[in-house]
């Protein structure tokens, strides 16, 4: 046992050593992206606190969509559809004590056909009913206007309360919102994933935007 473990500690430096980039893709071979495509570091699992898109879903999200848009005392899509972040796709990276350094989650939501994108999401921040519940747990959120990530049809907010940093990422396509989640604690760090025997420096915010413009929705 003392050989194997010296084995693996020589391995753990000499990884350590290497800075890589190497991402998995998941897409529709994989049961939780039957519907969207996105790329997520190799050193991470996928976690267990997925609700698997389905068609169901689909439909309620879309009736939910037209219900809005139908009913002249639902201003915004939060006045129809509670907000909810439901993750269809998560993982994470740990340190070699196991403990969660990064998240990463991604869920759908029903598209608001009465506003643009920028102001649904001024809206989600701005209000008491759906601002202060993300203000007490991840902090302030701003809208990062000059980065590439916000356009016509996505935003990017970045949240912090001095301890937990995070990243809000919204995107449109023709019939849904899809929001992505990225929190971490420390911006660099190494992450481990004992299955693989490896090592990575990671950059937490990058690893974050990376995921971002892989995204791709898959909702015909």
């Amino acid at each position: 046992m003392s050989k194997l473990m010296l084995c693996f500690s020589i391995f753990l430096i000499t990884s350590c050593s290497q800075i890589e980039d190497d991402y998995s893709l998941c897409d529709s071979d994989f049961i939780y992206c039957k519907y969207f495509e996105i790329k997520f570091p190799e050193l991470a699992e996928i976690t267990e606190d997925n609700s698997q898109l389905s068609i169901d879903d689909i439909n309620t999200y879309l009736k939910l969509s037209n219900e809005h848009a139908n009913n002249p005392n639902s201003n915004y899509i939060f006045d129809t559809y509670t907000g909810i972040f439901i993750p269809r796709f998560s993982y994470n990276l740990v340190d070699g004590l196991s403990e969660e350094k990064m998240w990463f989650g991604l869920a759908l939501y029903p598209l608001d056909k009465k506003n643009d994108l920028n102001s649904v999401t001024d809206f989600f921040y701005n209000d008491d009913e759906f601002g202060q519940p993300t203000k007490s747990i991840y902090g302030d959120c701003k809208k990062d206007q000059g980065s590439n990530f916000s356009t016509s049809t996505s935003a990017l907010y970045i949240c912090s309360d001095g301890q937990i940093n995070s990243y809000d990422y919204w995107v449109t396509d023709e019939e849904f919102m899809w929001k992505m989640k990225c929190v971490w604690r420390e911006d660099q760090f190494e992450a481990i994933n004992q299955r693989l025997l490896k090592v990575e420096k990671i950059n937490s915010s990058d690893t974050c935007r990376k995921s971002f413009e892989s995204f791709k929705s898959q909702v015909n």
